[in-house]
C-alpha cells in the first residue's frame, strides 16, 4: 500500500513538473525567437493577432482533435495586449479548451462505431495513454488538465473506457486552473522583463 502511494505520488510530481518545464521551454522559445527574428516575429505576430477569429479557430480545433499546438503560444501572442483584453481572450481559450475535451469526450463513445476512430484507438500512442490511464484512473483527467498529457486524447480515452460523464467534466473543470496560472505567468513575465 505505500508503494502505491508512493508511486503514485511520484506520478503525480513528475507530471506537475513536466509542465513546468513545458511552459518554461515554451516562453522560452518563443524570447528566442522574438529577440533573434524580431522583424521576422513582429510581422508573423500582427497576421495572427490581426485575426482574433482565425487563432480561436486554430485553438479550438487543436484543443478538440488532439492539442497538437501549445496552448501557451496561443497566449503568448496576445501578452503586450491591455489587461481586461488579454483576460478576457485567456478566459475565452480556457472555454473552448474545457468544451474541446467535452467534444473529444463524446467523440470517445463512438470509438467502435466509427472506423477511422477505432483504427485510431490502435495507434501506438493512444494504447501508451489508455495503459496510464488504466493504471491511474480519473487522476489522468485532471493532470492531463493541468500538465502536457494529451488533454483532448485523455478525454476520448475517458469516454471510451466508459469513465463518467458527470466525474468527467468536475476533473477537467481544472483546466480552467491551468490557463488561469499560465496567463498570469506570461503576463507578469511580459511586465518583468
Amino acid at each position: 500500500m505505500a508503494d502505491q502511494q508512493q508511486e503514485y505520488r511520484q506520478f503525480i510530481v513528475q507530471n506537475a513538473l513536466k509542465g513546468v518545464l513545458w511552459l518554461a521551454g515554451i516562453v522560452a522559445l518563443y524570447l528566442l525567437a522574438d529577440y533573434c527574428l524580431p522583424a521576422e516575429w513582429d510581422i508573423l505576430m500582427t497576421h495572427f493577432n490581426n485575426r482574433p477569429l482565425m487563432m480561436v479557430g486554430i485553438f479550438f480545433a487543436s484543443e478538440t482533435l488532439f492539442g497538437l499546438i501549445p496552448l501557451e503560444l496561443f497566449i503568448l501572442m496576445v501578452k503586450h495586449e491591455p489587461l481586461w483584453y488579454y483576460s478576457l481572450y485567456v478566459g475565452l481559450l480556457a472555454v473552448l479548451s474545457y468544451a474541446g475535451g467535452i467534444i473529444a469526450f463524446w467523440a470517445g463513445r463512438y470509438t467502435h462505431r466509427i472506423p477511422l476512430l477505432k483504427r485510431l484507438t490502435q495507434t501506438e500512442t493512444f494504447l501508451k495513454y489508455e495503459k496510464i490511464y488504466r493504471k491511474w484512473g480519473g487522476i489522468v483527467i485532471v493532470l492531463a488538465a493541468l500538465t502536457p498529457l494529451p488533454y483532448s486524447t485523455i478525454s476520448f480515452l475517458s469516454s471510451s473506457l466508459h469513465f463518467p460523464f458527470k466525474r468527467y467534466l468536475l476533473y477537467a473543470a481544472t483546466r480552467f486552473l491551468r490557463f488561469a496560472v499560465v496567463g498570469t505567468l506570461i503576463k507578469l513575465g511580459y511586465h518583468l522583463f
